[in-house]
């Protein structure tokens, strides 16, 4: 459905989605770009070139309600993740190497059941949810020539509009254990904390973990 409308279902779907994409750019690498208002659900009505528009299409509302000003808090804690999480701010691009010494993965990308995506899983139309795992080992070396280390990052996407998937996290590194970071299908901002295996990802939503070593955990 298209424009204004009262239906409960059909808000709440929006604002997953607005949700789903503020996720997928802030954890995306390179620099996340928002325009004003985005991270308090600004809309310009359809309008994508609102330059010459001196009314409520292009004017910020700095009145939040109560569903702006819990958007605001959601941008607030991706922002805060990205900026303390060195995944997010690799200088190139993933080269399957450790940037110095011997190989290391960078990058991994898995299929619901736990297992590593093939490239017939690639090629599958029907493929609806996947995981991105990030590896915070060697990311990269600073202005000193000094190694870069972080922690290890899971990216869960389910982009089905009707099914929960049941995700089998994969393995936790240094035997430490998967801390949830955030959850789209929540809109509410909570601390990390710990969760089970296999995860329950609903349906049209995204969720961020790390992994909580038991020797190094860092602070947000």
């Amino acid at each position: 459905m298209e424009g204004p409308t009262d239906d409960p279902g059909i808000q709440a779907l929006r604002q997953k989605k607005i949700r789903d994409f503020l996720l997928t750019l802030l954890f995306s690498q390179g620099v996340p770009m928002l325009r004003a208002g985005d991270e308090t659900g600004h809309t310009q009505r359809g309008n994508n070139n609102a330059y010459c528009q001196d009314n409520e299409i292009s004017w910020l509302n700095w009145n939040l309600d109560a569903g702006r000003k819990s958007l605001l808090e959601f941008t607030r804690r991706l922002a805060a993740i990205f900026h303390r999480q060195p995944v997010f701010h690799r200088r190139r691009f993933f080269h399957g190497k450790a940037t110095r010494g011997a190989e290391s993965r960078e990058i991994d990308w898995f299929l619901p059941s736990g297992k590593l995506m093939s490239d017939e899983d690639w090629g599958d139309p029907q493929r609806r949810c996947l995981g991105i795992l990030l590896y915070g080992k060697s990311i990269d070396i600073d202005e000193h020539g000094d190694q870069i280390d972080g922690d290890t990052v899971l990216l869960l996407l389910n982009r089905d509009h009707a099914d929960a998937v049941a995700f089998t996290l994969p393995p936790a590194i240094e035997g430490g254990s998967w801390e949830l970071l955030v959850d789209t299908s929540r809109n509410d901002v909570e601390p990390p904390h710990a969760v089970g295996n296999p995860y329950e990802l609903t349906a049209c939503s995204a969720a961020a973990f790390r992994s909580k070593s038991s020797e190094k955990t860092a602070d947000l």
